[in-house]
């Protein structure tokens, strides 16, 4: 699916197209009792909005950075790209700090 037109100027007639189509898109394939998780710049995920809604914060706001796999909304992965490696780096600070002289004598 071409979406170079997220890149496009919001006024742009190929921009409001494209927000048509994600919608059309987002409604029919990730809606729950007729409401999307709005991906606009200000709602980031979060907040459940009607059609009307999305389109007017995707006008005013745009997408968020970086939503153009449209998984939350029925987009499959078999439409993400094949080759992708994930790393993820996870750091856990096991040290712990113990002062005998902080402990009560209640016991």
């Amino acid at each position: 699916m071409d979406k170079s037109w997220m890149k496009q100027s919001r006024l742009s007639d190929s921009y409001q197209q494209g927000v048509n189509l994600f919608l059309d898109f987002a409604f029919k394939n990730g809606s729950h009792e007729r409401k999307i998780v709005c991906p606009c710049v200000k709602c980031c995920l979060i907040s459940p909005v009607t059609q009307s809604i999305a389109f007017d914060h995707l006008i005013c706001n745009g997408f968020m950075e970086g939503y153009t796999k449209w998984i939350l909304h029925g987009e499959t992965s078999s439409h993400a790209p094949q080759n992708i490696e994930s790393t993820v780096n996870i750091t856990v600070d096991t040290s712990v700090s113990f002062d005998a002289n902080d402990m009560d004598e209640e016991a």
